[in-house]
């Protein structure tokens, strides 16, 4: 699991990335800079702010804790997300490369046909 630190520093390399910054994500997130403090003071944010800045950088959770998936099979395949995203991870490597709304749906047919 990382440091609140090291969470810092990957927002903001994913921010970079995709050429927004921090009061961008903030406003789309509903917080304010004390986030970007609490995490540089050592504070780790509460699930549903990493969750929603996950959400906004287009990550999965996991990947900016840096956290593996569970090994349940059937709870990592209950959520289309969490699929779609594992997937992107394998597929490009690179966590800031986005999926396309019509690549979604494809996967998603896809998976649906195989189960």
């Amino acid at each position: 699991m990382r440091t609140p630190q090291e969470l810092r520093e990957i927002i903001l390399g994913l921010l970079d990335e995709q050429g927004a910054n921090t009061h961008q994500m903030l406003i789309k997130c509903g917080y304010n800079t004390s986030l970007v403090n609490d995490l540089k003071k050592g504070q780790m944010p509460s699930a549903d702010k990493i969750a929603s800045i996950a959400k906004f950088l287009g990550v999965a959770t996991d990947f900016l804790l840096g956290t593996e998936p569970g090994g349940n099979a059937e709870k990592d395949a209950d959520s289309d997300f969490d699929l779609l995203e594992n997937l992107r991870h394998e597929l490009y490597g690179n966590p800031a490369v986005k999926i396309t709304p019509e690549d979604k749906r494809r996967i998603l047919d896809i998976v649906k046909l195989m189960r």
